[in-house]
Order: structure tokens, then sequence, then C-alpha cells
């Protein structure tokens, strides 16, 4: 004991001696990696010095002349660390006294530089420093920090090996003694005595690790059985025991054919015998049943036993929820094939490369083709190749990558038995929940029917204005609904002020007439149209018409009002026709009061030569208004029934869908409805933006002065919702005073100030100007820029297009229609307009109105 306590105090001298070798050892390599750090660092700060003077030649900025001070502070300051680090090395101390200068020249050079290069020019006198001088001292600063860098290392060096050396003689040292220690204590007693306790301990672990597995085994979610070579049962857990209803006791003589289907037992011993019994596992879906007969769906996962032993270790899941869950998503999953093939409007499915992997129902029907025939086959090459469009096919291609959608693209396809048909495609790339999709979603809009109600609305329009007779629409509340030019040059009225309003607010009696009941018999008249449904022809009366300075003219009328069917044949409109022949009823009264006049015969035989030419001429627009009450039913049908019932039935049938099958429809399927009833609303959006369109060439202009700058002001304040917090800088020149229609030219602002903010949203600051110069003496040039998005000028032929749009409406909402309205209204006001842009520098339009004039001269 006491040579074992000598020993243990050497060692511990040893180790005390030892640790304070280390110590030092150790203060000795941080000093060094500090040296080493700061040198690194000095370089730094040299070449961010010289790179920021590079960069300050390029583009002058004062950001690198910041750049520059900081590196030079770096530089002194390291200086000074450096020489605090080293003042106990005599050649690392004259290392940086000749480094110093060195740094101070090269930091002069690029001073000069700087000056050089602030004078606007890049001289030679820059090069040369820079590239000269510059150059041949940064390389002789650096030698010089490396030559510092390597003394620091030989200097570790050495001490390192030194200390390894005294290392290793007191490892030796503390190692002998500390066996020679353990030796002497009794080192063998107390191994066996630990031995002995760990043994203990491994025992006790091994039962608790036993009993913790067993546990484990019984108790797990999915069954474990064993087999013998003969399909002799051997084992079994709990979980396997409960299901099928046994009891431990019984397995004895159970085998592996005994749980499974009677169907199913033959193919239990091919399945475990028929392959190579070297191979690792086999895996089946199984039937087992239970004591009481009920069947329970499993998957089996045979694996044998190592060792030699005939044996075979088997895991059983019950798949019996996976199999319900498949039967509801196969379900699912034709449920909602089911609605994609019952939808009427054509769908196909791209893949990425544009084939087709697969068309619904009406795809096929349409054009007249199966499964086969398009089905892996590239969009481009069916249906006769007639879907080979190159702009078309570009767009599809950027769908995936660019997730760039397309929308309203139109194809005249010539389809059999149909002719040719112009149709419409939208494009999204497909999603489904968890699974990354590349296939691209087509849809394909048969819009035929559609512009060609859009020109039968023109042409009745253009038709029923411009007819010679006097013909007024009511609805049956007696509301002005349309009226025909004559009309309104024979009772002095103008369309903007009578359109919506009631006939007899417009036109009322006159209490100083000698009857004040003419208002009462037009309106008993129309009256009886609405109950019979029959034309009702009524007697010349009186009617006098209010004049515009609020007197009024006498005037008599032969009026004839007649009933319009909508689809249900119920009246819908009602069309006033009145022939002014006051001419005639006063040259009566003439008569009457001179019958001695002798050019009496002759003017009546005058007037009624002229009744009997308004006569034939009220024939002749009796056929015309005929045909226009036909041509009226058909539009009114259209756009009530062919346009709007259908859109509703898929709205509304849409949403009754999504409420019924919300919980058996899949994320596609909802996905499939949700793009139904987007696309019905944004049919019911189209139709509503084309009617504006229509009225804008249609209505009524009241010209008047207009200040400008209040009408842009107050577009603003109607922005500020859609504005919503962003920052949109606004810049409105002083506008002139203009000549126009009010309502139109607020219109023209609202529509252009919109786009502007619209298309600069993905800006970080929005910035929009109104400015306005003189063109001529009577026409002013208004210009409204902004710097959003802009478009390509190759496209600017289509912008002014009704349903033309430069931009997808993922990225940007909208109709298409909003810059054909403007432009229909700058050019009633007898002005044009025009755009320049370029694709993400913004846009300008430029249009022009007639400057506001002297009142004299308005007059």
């Amino acid at each position: 004991m006491i040579l074992s306590c000598a020993v243990l105090i050497t060692v511990s001298w040893l180790a005390v001696r030892t640790i304070h070798a280390l110590r030092d050892a150790n203060d000795r390599v941080v000093h060094t990696q500090e040296v080493l750090v700061r040198l690194e660092r000095l370089k730094f700060d040299l070449k961010g010095a010289e790179s920021a003077a590079r960069g300050f030649v390029l583009e002058p900025k004062p950001v690198f002349i910041d750049e520059i001070a900081e590196s030079r502070m770096g530089i002194e300051r390291g200086l000074d660390e450096l020489s605090m680090l080293v003042s106990d090395n005599r050649r690392q101390v004259d290392g940086l006294v000749t480094l110093r200068p060195l740094i101070a020249r090269r930091l002069g050079l690029i001073q000069e530089v700087v000056a050089l290069r602030s004078g606007g020019t890049l001289t030679d006198a820059v090069r040369e420093r820079l590239l000269g001088d510059g150059l041949e001292t940064m390389a002789l600063v650096m030698d010089v920090i490396e030559g510092l860098a390597q003394q620091e290392k030989l200097l570790l060096g050495m001490r390192v090996k030194r200390s390894e050396g005294r290392l290793n003689w007191v490892y030796a040292a503390i190692g002998g003694g500390f066996f020679l220690s353990l030796i002497l204590t009794g080192w063998p007693i107390l191994r066996l005595r630990g031995e002995l306790r760990e043994r203990e301990k491994a025992r006790r672990q091994l039962v608790a690790s036993s009993e913790r597995i067993q546990d484990l085994y019984n108790q797990a979610p999915c069954g474990y059985f064993s087999v013998s070579g003969g399909g002799q049962i051997t084992a079994m857990n709990d979980t396997l025991l409960r299901w099928m209803g046994l009891e431990r006791a019984g397995l004895t003589r159970l085998t592996l054919e005994a749980l499974c289907a009677p169907e199913m037992r033959a193919d239990i011993a091919k399945w475990l015998r028929g392959s190579d019994t070297s191979a690792a596992f086999h895996e089946r879906e199984l039937e087992f049943v239970a004591r009481d007969g009920k069947k329970r769906p499993v998957w089996l996962t045979a694996a044998q036993s190592t060792g030699g032993v005939d044996e075979w270790r088997i895991t059983a899941v019950d798949i019996a929820e996976r199999k319900r869950a498949e039967a509801v998503v196969a379900h699912a999953r034709d449920q909602a094939e089911s609605i994609v093939n019952t939808v009427r409007q054509p769908l196909i499915v791209l893949t990425e490369d544009l084939r087709v992997a697969s068309a619904n129902r009406a795809f096929h029907t349409l054009f007249n083709t199966d499964e086969s025939l398009v089905a892996g086959r590239r969009f481009a090459e069916i249906c006769d190749r007639q879907w080979n469009v190159p702009e078309l096919l570009r767009a599809l291609e950027d769908v995936v990558p660019k997730q760039k959608a397309v929308e309203g693209f139109e194809v005249s396809v010539n389809l059999p038995k149909k002719g040719r048909r112009l149709f419409e495609i939208n494009a999204s790339k497909l999603y489904r929940a968890g699974n990354h999709t590349t296939m691209t979603l087509v849809a394909i809009e048969d819009v035929t029917a559609r512009k060609d109600l859009d020109d039968v609305h023109r042409q009745f329009r253009a038709l029923f204005e411009s007819l010679p007779g006097r013909y007024l629409v009511l609805s049956p509340e007696f509301t002005v609904v349309a009226v025909s030019d004559a009309y309104l040059a024979m009772t002095m009225t103008k369309r903007a002020e009578i359109l919506g309003r009631n006939m007899f607010e417009i036109f009322p009696e006159n209490a100083d007439a000698p009857t004040t009941t003419a208002g009462s018999s037009v309106r008993a008249s129309l009256n009886r149209v609405l109950q019979t449904g029959s034309a009702d022809t009524m007697a010349v009366l009186r009617y006098d018409i209010l004049r515009p300075d609020g007197s009024f003219e006498e005037r008599h009328w032969s009026p004839v009002n007649s009933p319009v069917f909508g689809a249900d044949k119920k009246v819908e409109y009602l069309i006033h026709r009145a022939e002014d022949v006051t001419e005639f009823v006063l040259a009566k009264k003439l008569q009457g009061d001179e019958p001695q006049a002798g050019g009496q015969d002759t003017r009546r035989e005058r007037l009624e030569t002229e009744m009997l030419s308004h006569s034939r001429e009220l024939g002749s627009a009796n056929e015309q208004l005929r045909a226009l009450n036909e041509e009226l039913e058909a539009f009114s049908y259209s756009v009530s029934h062919d346009l709007r019932a259908p859109l509703r039935h898929v709205a509304g049938f849409s949403e009754m869908l999504a409420a019924h099958a919300a919980e058996s429809l899949d994320d596609k399927g909802r996905r499939y409805l949700k793009t139904i009833t987007d696309s019905a609303a944004r049919m019911g959006t189209l139709i509503d933006d084309l009617l504006m369109f229509s009225r804008m060439g249609r209505t009524e202009m009241r010209r008047q002065k207009v200040a400008l700058n209040e009408m842009v002001a107050t577009v603003q304040e109607s922005l500020k919702p859609e504005i919503n917090g962003r920052a949109v800088i606004w810049d409105i020149a002083a506008l002139p005073e203009v000549e126009c229609d009010v309502p139109m030219l607020r219109q023209v602002f609202a529509n252009l100030l919109g786009n502007a903010v619209k298309y600069s949203r993905k800006q970080a600051e929005a910035r929009i100007s109104v400015s306005a110069r003189s063109e001529s003496d009577v026409m002013v040039e208004i210009t409204v820029r902004d710097n959003g998005a802009g478009f390509d000028m190759k496209y600017a032929p289509k912008l002014f297009g009704v349903f033309q749009r430069l931009h997808s409406e993922s990225e940007f909402e909208g109709t298409g229609v909003g810059l054909a309205i403007v432009r229909r209204i700058v050019q009633r006001h007898g002005g044009r307009i025009w755009a320049e842009s370029a694709p993400g520098a913004g846009a300008a339009f430029y249009f022009t109105l007639p400057v506001a004039r002297a009142r004299d001269a308005v007059s």
C-alpha cells in the first residue's frame, strides 16, 4: 500500500508538471493562431480596399468610398494589434516596420485613383496607379505578410515539437506508474467483483428485455406467428389470437391452412415452398376466417428463419380499413370522372410534352373521336391537325414550367356535319393534392353562337335606331327601353334623356289644352295590349309636346301600340308607334274656318296626297317593324334563355352538386366543380361587359364643358379601395377644360387609371401620371402613363379589340372589354387613341378630345 501511494504521488507530480507544460504550449498555439488570424484579416482588408477602388473606377458611387474608408480603418487597427502580439519577437517587429510604409504607399495609390476617377474620366494615370504601381506594391505587401505568417508557423512548429517530446516522456512515466499502482492495489480482486456485478445486472436486464419483447410481441397492432416447414403453427401473438377468436392452448394442432378461407388453402403450401427457399421473404394478400366465420383481409409477409431451422416467421397486417378506403377512393374517382364526362364543355388533359392523356365524353362527341384515336398522340396531331396553331402550342408549353394559364385563345375549327366553328381555349396546370403532377387541363368552349349573337345585337340596334318610322320600345311598366332616331326628332328629345324613364314622365299632358285625357287614353291602350296580347290602333288624338324651353307645342297623333312576346309567350315589350298628323288636322280646321278660300281645295288635295304617301311609308315601316319584332324576340330569347338560363343552370346545379357530393368527392372533383362555377360566372361577366360596350355605341351624348382635373380627382378617390394601402405616387399635371359627355369621359378615366393601378401592382412603388398638351386649336392630347407590366408592341393592333387580353387572367383579372369601351367613347367624341409600351417598362395611353370653346362659339 505504501509503495502504491508513493507511485501515485510521483504520478500526480508528473501530471501537474504536464498540465503546466500543456497550458503553456496551448497559450503559444493560441498566440500563433491570433497572429495568423490578424494577418489574414489584414490581407482581407487590403483586398477589400483594392476591390472597392476597382469598383469605384468602373462605376463612381459613394458606396465604394465608404468601403475604402472602412477597409483603411480595419488595416490600421490590424497593424496596431499585430504590433502588440509580436512585440516579443524581434524579427517579426522588423517585418512590421517594413510592412507599414508599403501599406501606406498602397493606400495612397488607392486614394489617388479615387481622386482622379472622381474627375469623371478613366485616364491612363488611373490605370497606372490601379494596375501598375498598385499591383507591384500589393505584391510586396503580400510577400511581407506571408513572411510574417511563415515565421509564426515555424515558431509554432518548434514549440509543438518540444511539447510533444516532453509529453511523450511524461505519458510513459504516468502510464507505467498507474499500471504499477493498479497491480499493487489488488486490481484482480476488484475486477472479479465488477464482473460478478455486471453479470447479475445483465441477467436482470435480459429478463426485463425478454418480458418487454414478449409484451410488444403480444400487444402489437399486427399479428405475428411462426410456421414450421410442415405448415404447423408453432407460435402466435395475442393480437392474432384475438382476431381469430382462438385460445393459446389450441395451437398445438393448428395449421396455416386452417386460418385461411377455404378457396385459398390449396395455394398456401405453394406460396411458402413454391419459390426459392433462399429468398429473403414472400408477400401475399389473404383472407383469414375467424372462429365465428367473420373474414378478415390481411397482408402476409413471410421470412425464413436463419440458423438452419426449417421455420417461417410471418407478419399479418389487417388491411380491412385500407380496403374500405380504397373502395371509397375508387367510388369517388368514378363519381368525379362521371361528373367530368357529364359536363357539356369539352375537356382534355395533356402531358408536359403536349400529348393527350385523357379527354371527356363531350370532347369525343363534339369532334367525332374516341380514346383510341387521341390517347398518347400529340395535341397538334389530333382532329386532322386543326389544333396545330403555333401561338397556341407555345402558350400551352408555358403552362406547366411557367405556371402561366391560357385564357380566351380563339381557334377556328371545321367540324364534321357542323361546318366551321369558333372555339375559345382556356388552359391551366392540373393540380392534385399530394401529387405534383405536370398535366395541363384544357377547356374548349364553342363561342360561335355568342359571336353570332353579338353581331345580331349590333345589327339589330343599328337597324332599329335608323328606321324611318317613329317607334318607342317600352317595358310592361312603360319604361322607355329603346327609341328610333325619327321618334327623337319628332318629339324634340334626346336618347340619353329618355332611356330608362317612364313614358308619361317624359311626355306630360298640357294642362292648357282643350282636352287633357290624351295621356290616360294612351295608358289605357297600352294596358289593353298587356291584357289581350293584341295590337291596339288608337284614334287620332291631341297630345302636345313639351319644348326644351318649357312651353308646349300643339301636336296631333295617330298611335298604334303592339306587343312583343318573350320566350314564355308573355308580353315582354310594347312597341308604341306614332305618326304625326298635326299638319293634316290643322289644315282641316283651317278649311272649316275659311270655306271661301279658293286655295283650300288644292291644299287639301296636297295634304291628302301626303297622307297617302305617309300611309304607304307606314305600311313599309310596318313590314320592317314586323321583321324587327321577330329579331327583337329572337334577341330577347337568346339573351334571357339561350345564354342566361343555361348559365344559371350550370352555376346552380354545380353548387347543388358540390353540396350533395362534398364528402365523397376528392380534390380533383371539387376542383372540376369550382372550374365550372367560375367559368359560368366569368361568362355572365363577359355578357354584361359586352352589353355595356354595345350601349356605349348608341347612348345619346350630352356635351358640356368639363374641368379634367376635377374629374381625375373623382376617379382617384373611387380607386382607393383597389389601391388598398399600396405605395402609389400620382403625378397629375394641370389639365385643360374639354367639351365632352361627362359620364362617358368619366368611364374613360376610370378604365385607364384602373388599368394603371392594376398592372403596376407588382411594383414596390407605382407611379401614375396624367398630363396634357395642345395638339391643335380645337383638340387636346391627354396622356395616362404608368410603370407597370407593359406589353409587347407587336400586339398593339389587338389592344383595343373586344375580349382581347395581353396578359393571362391568373396574372391580372379582367374581361378584355375595358379598352374597347374607351376607344368607342373617344371616337364618338371625334378623337383618337393609341398606346406605347414595352414589356416590364410600363405603358402610356394617348387620346385626343375637343377643347372647350367660348359659349358663343358653341352656340
